[in-house]
């Protein structure tokens, strides 16, 4: 039996979260420089501890933050399984054996969030934003994944899905 090829799609934070965590970021840093200016570095003391530990504070924020926005979730359609990932951080592997259905999911956004969501009724979502693709369980739950070309995953893997039979 021919191996078959494997490919991966990526579907980046949808842009409506890119301007909400940049102005996060720019409100960040001026809640940290605003009052330095405004106050003086020195603390009471004439130390100046304070201005270190919040600039210190605001940077890792502010770092942790645009790590987020090049965030993306990944879907990696393997020889046996495919593989899905968000944010570098959260994944699920799903062998094609354990998978019913592949269909063209919801258009999520700022309410459904990003990153690891659970989205009820046995829906888990790995989610950056925009159109996904909803993967059905043989065990009645589903997972949803965000996928720039949703149709194209799911002809893909129906047929995998099909090969596999």
């Amino acid at each position: 039996m021919p191996t078959l090829q494997e490919h991966s799609y990526v579907a980046p934070l949808t842009k409506n979260f890119k301007l909400i965590l940049w102005g996060l970021i720019v409100f960040e840093l001026l809640s940290v420089t605003l009052p330095v200016m405004i106050f003086g570095p020195a603390d009471q003391d004439g130390s100046s501890q304070g201005l270190h530990i919040s600039a210190f504070v605001g940077a890792a924020v502010a770092l942790i933050i645009i790590l987020v926005i090049f965030s993306s979730t990944r879907i990696d359609l393997l020889d046996t399984s495919l593989k899905i990932t968000t944010m570098k951080f959260f994944s699920k592997e799903l062998p094609y054996s354990e998978i019913e259905t592949a269909d063209v999911g919801p258009v999520t956004g700022l309410v459904q969030g990003a990153g690891l969501r659970i989205m009820g009724g046995g829906n888990t979502g790995y989610l950056t934003g925009g159109p996904s693709v909803t993967f059905t369980l043989t065990n009645g739950r589903r997972v949803t994944a965000s996928a720039s070309n949703p149709e194209q995953v799911v002809a893909e893997v129906n047929s995998r899905l099909r090969s596999a039979v």
